[in-house]
């Protein structure tokens, strides 16, 4: 109304402050109608998913008979010993797994893709293709969302970067190499949106591992990638991660962080 009373008047008789105040009203107004918009837009995409998802039991009988029992792991018994350790809490695995609204269930699969003949698999040779595979079922609570009933890209990052970390390690171990994984980048293409109260399966491949040209103790670079995919099989988060391998003395462990070091470590 005010820019219309603006364009109604004389140039002559409008002042400086007048139409200081008009764009300041205009931008304001502007702005209000694109959050409008941004969060209709997101309430829209949650109501118009109305596909019933198949339950984490169900999907989880189908990657067994898929994988095989003998590349399941127990989950549970491999985090507990790292737990242990901590006097902190571990974001994804302690933090939000507490409570029936955000990580409520999780099932995991790893092995190790047979090598080819004519493969190189000595990195004293230069870079090796990565062998380590996991496929890992995840069941979302609602606490975990951004948009209305849309699961936050931040912690779409957060699963990414951990369970790829996981196959880093299994790669790592596959190798007979000493250290910790680090992330060092960490790409995201989000493609579609995730929404809460689904499950998910996350797939994770180590692509290379080469080792690295610095000065000091021994280091590593490896390449992994990962997807979060949903029930009809769409990639809805593509994941490119370069790690560091390396070894820290304890010395330099016990100063930075106040603990003694652990021998295991997960990603990120």
């Amino acid at each position: 109304m005010r820019v219309r009373w603006l364009a109604s008047r004389r140039p002559s008789e409008i002042t400086e402050h007048e139409v200081s105040t008009s764009m300041l009203f205009t931008r304001r107004a502007t702005a209000a109608a694109a959050a409008a918009t941004s969060c209709a837009a997101a309430k829209l995409l949650a109501s118009c998913d109305t596909t019933a998802p198949p339950s984490f039991d169900a999907w989880e009988t189908t990657l067994q008979k898929k994988l095989g029992a003998s590349s399941r792991i127990d989950f549970q018994a491999e985090v507990a010993p790292f737990l242990a350790t901590r006097t902190d809490k571990y974001f994804l695995w302690q933090t939000l797994t507490e409570g029936e609204r955000r990580i409520k269930r999780i099932a995991a699969w790893r092995w190790l893709r047979p090598a080819e003949e004519s493969e190189p698999t000595n990195l004293a040779d230069g870079p090796v293709s990565g062998r380590a595979r996991m496929s890992v079922l995840v069941q979302l609570g609602d606490e975990l969302n951004g948009h209305d009933g849309v699961v936050h890209g931040g912690f779409s990052a957060a699963l990414m970067d951990d369970l790829v970390g996981w196959v880093t390690m299994a790669e790592t171990a596959a190798q007979g190499l000493p250290g910790a994984p680090l992330t060092s980048t960490l790409n995201l293409r989000y493609r579609r949106p995730c929404f809460g109260d689904r499950t998910y399966q996350a797939n994770m491949r180590a692509v290379r591992v080469e080792r690295r040209d610095r000065p000091g103790p021994p280091s590593w670079a490896v390449t992994a990638h990962g997807e979060i995919v949903d029930e009809m099989g769409n990639v809805c988060v593509e994941a490119e991660v370069l790690y560091v391998v390396k070894t820290f003395d304890a010395a330099t462990l016990a100063s930075a962080t106040g603990q003694a070091p652990t021998a295991t470590k997960m990603g990120g």
